[in-house]
């Protein structure tokens, strides 16, 4: 553990202990009721998001892709064929020792809503896929260079995965990718369009 961790830790406890103490003594319980008041929540919130949440983000995945899937949208007009090597390389990747090697310092990821997240965002929800999906596997049909931006990539991928518990997810989507000037490297990702899901 670094000594950053061990002083965080350290500071955590202590901040606990205070607010045992200051709602032990606001509620005139004894000290053990405090802890409990501060347990069971922290029990509840831990069971929640390590249990029910995993088991049921299956369901909740295929119900919202289902929601906003659009099999008419298009690459952009002048989109024509191209390959990336490190797009399918990175796809073909699962552990993040290999994936970061493979992105940007600057990297970011752009969800369908436009809302645009850096590095350790993208490292946990690969995680949580992983977690979710013990068989995932990404498919490239089809890598379009962008006609207006060199280094821009617009990739119709399919992913396919079995969860642990759920319903099995099949969708086909546009994804937008932005290398480094040198082509090297991955500097962005955008998800475009959901085209289908099963």
């Amino acid at each position: 553990m670094s000594k950053k961790l061990a002083l965080l830790s350290l500071l955590a406890g202590a901040v606990t202990g205070v607010v045992i103490i200051v709602v032990s003594e606001l509620l005139d319980i004894p000290p053990f009721a405090g802890l409990l008041v501060y347990v069971i929540p922290a029990v509840a919130w831990l069971v929640y998001c390590k249990l029910y949440v995993p088991r049921r983000y299956a369901h909740m995945l295929h119900k919202r892709l289902g929601k906003i899937a659009d099999p008419t949208v298009a690459a952009p007009a002048g989109a024509y064929p191209a390959d990336s090597e490190i797009i399918r390389r990175l796809l073909a990747t699962r552990e993040w020792e290999g994936k970061q090697l493979l992105l940007a310092k600057d990297f970011t990821i752009v969800d369908i809503k436009g809302r645009r997240f850096k590095r350790p965002v993208y490292r946990r929800l690969a995680a949580f896929m992983d977690t979710i999906y013990p068989q995932l596997d990404y498919t490239v049909e089809e890598i379009l260079a962008d006609p207006h931006a060199p280094g821009v990539f617009h990739v119709r991928e399919r992913m396919t995965g079995r969860p642990h518990s759920g319903p099995p997810i099949d969708s086909t989507s546009w994804e937008r990718y932005v290398l480094t000037p040198d082509g090297a490297l991955v500097r962005e990702i955008s998800c475009t369009a959901v085209l289908s899901v099963a």
